[in-house]
């Protein structure tokens, strides 16, 4: 029988006109993991030669994809995987969408998309709800999404958010209309939802901690301006990581870079860069006795830039100074000196804000036991990720 059917649907198949055809197979392919959630697509050149097909018809097959949902064309990046929908093309019928936004940004970066989306569908895969996900590089693209709310079969939706008004207001709209939301990550003053985060505050005193068990005594911080709530926890846990530890706080070892909160922070612009420099430089400029050993960062992004400009000015990692990051982005373990690193535990935040869904909806019930209308806000604990950018600093006055 089974072999009856994988015959018939070839028939079907080979009746269908040719972009049909393409766009069927690829969405097979989608439904057998070949390309998973959230990955990138072949280019369309490199699906010309393997179908054998003219540009236009593998861009037309594309396009039936991109209308029912399955994959998004992003400029200048690519066509990814941004639905788990498994009925066919034509089909009528749809699944409710539990629907994850998150910032082209984070896309870009595997470390956060692939394991919070791998979290999601893993809490899911048993229910009647499939995992939608669109990546946005712009605000307009955000708030177009959260627009769709009513009007589509999305039954909720996990957001990493934007620190805007406009946001804001979007989702106070969503709250007021009663469609579920959590949001991860960060969360803005007086939202009262339900939000997943990393511990960081937890996350700066590991590091911290790493760093003490080394030896540094003289341990410095830089961060993006803390005007998110993850950020302010990182800086409070530094503080607090330093002082518990008997060590004295030294605000000048405190470097804050202004951030402009509508880019993206998947790495130092040029301006940034240019004030990471002078606060770096002015760090090293203290007297011997007061320069630290060590920095750890908001971002693995700015070890990526530090290592550049420390290579300029001829400071050694980790031989004269010590890094630790926060975030374990992709390309971490490839910097000139492998960077150790704070790492999030994406798949446990996507498993939670899945539940929470759930739960919202009455489907499951709420993943901790609370007061009567409270509104869960979990936070999960962060590990060490140990590579090679962290020395010993056991020297006398250190």
């Amino acid at each position: 029988m089974h072999n009856i059917d994988k015959s018939n649907k070839k028939a079907r198949q080979l009746v269908l006109p040719a972009y049909k055809r393409i766009g069927e197979m690829i969405r097979q392919r989608i439904n057998d993991g070949v390309y998973s959630l959230g990955s990138q697509l072949p280019t369309e050149l490199e699906l010309v030669e393997e179908f054998c097909a003219s540009r236009m018809t593998v861009s037309k097959g594309l396009s039936e994809l991109i209308d029912a949902g399955l994959i998004k064309r992003i400029r200048g990046k690519g066509t990814f995987v941004c639905s788990q929908k498994f009925e066919a093309i034509d089909s009528k019928t749809e699944s409710p969408v539990i629907k994850c936004l998150l910032p082209g940004a984070i896309y870009e970066q595997s470390f956060a998309s692939n394991t919070l989306l791998q979290g999601v569908c893993n809490e899911l895969k048993n229910t009647s709800y499939q995992t939608g996900i669109a990546f946005c590089t712009t605000e307009d693209e955000v708030l177009g999404e959260l627009e769709k709310a009513e009007s589509g079969n999305c039954a909720g939706y996990i957001l990493w958010p934007q620190l805007s008004p406009r946001f804001c207001e979007a989702v106070n709209r969503l709250q007021s209309s009663g469609i579920p939301l959590v949001l991860l990550d960060s969360f803005y003053p007086g939202y009262q939802g339900d939000f997943v985060g990393t511990d960081s505050f937890a996350g700066a005193e590991i590091a911290v901690e790493h760093l003490v068990a080394h030896g540094h005594r003289r341990i410095g911080y830089l961060t993006l301006t803390p005007d998110r709530s993850s950020l302010a926890e990182r800086l409070a846990g530094f503080i607090a990581g330093v002082t518990q530890r008997g060590l004295a706080f030294d605000p000048r070892l405190v470097g804050v870079i202004p951030n402009d909160p509508q880019l993206p922070t998947e790495k130092i612009p040029a301006h940034e860069s240019v004030l990471l420099r002078k606060i770096f430089e002015k760090m090293l400029a203290l007297p011997a006795k007061d320069r630290p050993s060590a920095l750890f960062l908001s971002h693995d992004y700015i070890a990526v830039e530090l290592f550049r400009i420390a290579a300029e000015i001829g400071v050694k990692i980790p031989d004269e100074l010590s890094l630790v990051g926060f975030d374990n982005i992709d390309c971490s373990r490839w910097l000139p000196v492998p960077l150790t690193t704070v790492a999030h535990n994406f798949i446990e935040s996507g498993r939670l804000a899945a539940q929470l869904i759930l739960a919202r909806m009455g489907r499951n019930p709420v993943p901790r036991i609370l007061p009567e209308g409270a509104t869960p806000r979990y936070r999960v604990r962060p590990l060490l990720v140990e590579r090679k950018s962290v020395g010993d600093c056991f020297v006398a006055g250190a």
